[in-house]
C-alpha cells in the first residue's frame, strides 16, 4: 500500500525498495526514524505478504474479528523534500526519512491516496492505527518530556491545549474523509513519561479533537502501575481505552 501510495507521488519502485527496512526490520518502519537499514525490501515479498494480508483478513472477518488497519503518519522517502520543497517537513539526523507536518496540505494528499490504496485492496472495518503528534519535528514516542505542575485535582481545572486540539483534529479528518465511520486508535504508549501540566493539558486538547467515541486509546502497559497512563490523566479525558498489556516485554515492566 505505501509502495503504491508514493509512487503516485514520484517515488519509483526501487526508492521505495531501498528506504524501506528490510524483511527483518520491518516492525521498525513505523513509529521511528529508522528506515534503509537491511535493505532492499525484495518486491515478491510485498506481494506474498499482500496476499497473506488478504487471507488473514479474510479468515479474521469469517470469526467476527474487527480489523484494525494502519493508515498514514507522515514519514516519508527523503526524496520528497526535493520532490515538494514548500512542504512543512523535517529530516531526521540519519537522512533516512523525512516527517510532513499533520497540518500541511501534503500530508493530507498522501493520506486521501493511501487510504484509497488501502480499502481497495482490503476493505474496511473502520477502524485504523496511527500514532505521533504529527508536528513535523517530532516522530513518535519521542517528544520532549517538560516538566511542571501536576497537582490538578479534577479532569475540568486542566486547560485543552488548542494547538493539539487542531492537531488531531486535522490529522483525523483525513481519515474520516475518506471514511466517514473512521475510528482512530491511538497507541497510549506515547503518553508516558510525560510527569507535567503540559502533558495533561496537551493529552485534553488531543482528545477534544476527536468526536466523541471516535477516539479509542490502547493504554499496553497497564501490568504496571507506575506506567498506567490512564491512571493519572483522568480516564484519557473521557476517551475509551482499552487495558491491555504487551506481552512480549516478559510481564516485568516496572520492576
Amino acid at each position: 500500500v505505501y509502495r503504491k501510495t508514493f509512487n503516485t507521488f514520484g517515488i519509483s519502485d526501487d526508492q521505495f525498495s531501498l528506504w524501506s527496512n528490510g524483511v527483518a526490520f520491518l516492525t521498525w518502519s513505523r513509529g521511528q526514524s529508522m528506515h534503509g537499514i537491511g535493505f532492499p525490501l525484495p518486491k515478491t515479498f510485498m506481494n506474498e505478504q499482500w496476499n497473506l494480508q488478504k487471507k488473514i483478513l479474510k479468515r479474521m472477518r469469517e470469526l467476527g474479528m474487527v480489523p484494525v488497519l494502519p493508515t498514514f503518519q507522515g514519514n516519508v522517502p527523503p526524496e520528497f523534500i526535493n520532490l515538494f520543497p514548500h512542504a512543512n517537513m523535517s529530516l531526521s539526523k540519519e537522512k533516512n526519512v523525512a516527517w510532513i507536518d499533520g497540518l500541511d496540505p501534503l500530508f493530507k494528499s498522501i493520506q486521501t491516496r493511501y487510504m484509497q490504496v488501502l480499502i481497495n485492496d482490503f476493505g474496511t472495518d473502520h477502524w485504523y492505527e496511527t500514532d505521533g503528534y504529527f508536528d513535523q519535528a517530532t516522530p513518535p514516542w519521542l517528544m520532549t518530556r517538560t516538566q511542571g505542575n501536576t497537582s490538578y485535582k479534577t479532569a475540568t481545572e486542566v486547560p485543552a491545549n488548542p494547538a493539539a486540539k487542531l492537531r488531531s483534529s486535522t490529522v483525523y479528518s483525513t481519515m474520516s474523509g475518506i471514511d466517514p465511520e473512521a475510528i482512530w486508535l491511538y497507541q497510549g504508549w506515547i503518553w508516558r513519561g510525560w510527569r507535567s501540566s503540559a502533558r495533561l493539558s496537551y493529552m485534553k486538547g488531543w482528545v477534544e479533537g476527536v468526536p466523541k467515541g471516535k477516539f479509542v486509546v490502547l493504554d499496553m502497559v497497564d501490568e504496571s502501575p507506575a506506567d498506567s497512563v490512564w491512571r493519572d490523566t483522568f480516564g484519557f479525558f473521557g476517551a475509551p481505552y482499552i487495558w491491555s498489556v504487551l506481552h512480549n516485554f516478559g510481564g516485568n515492566l516496572g520492576m
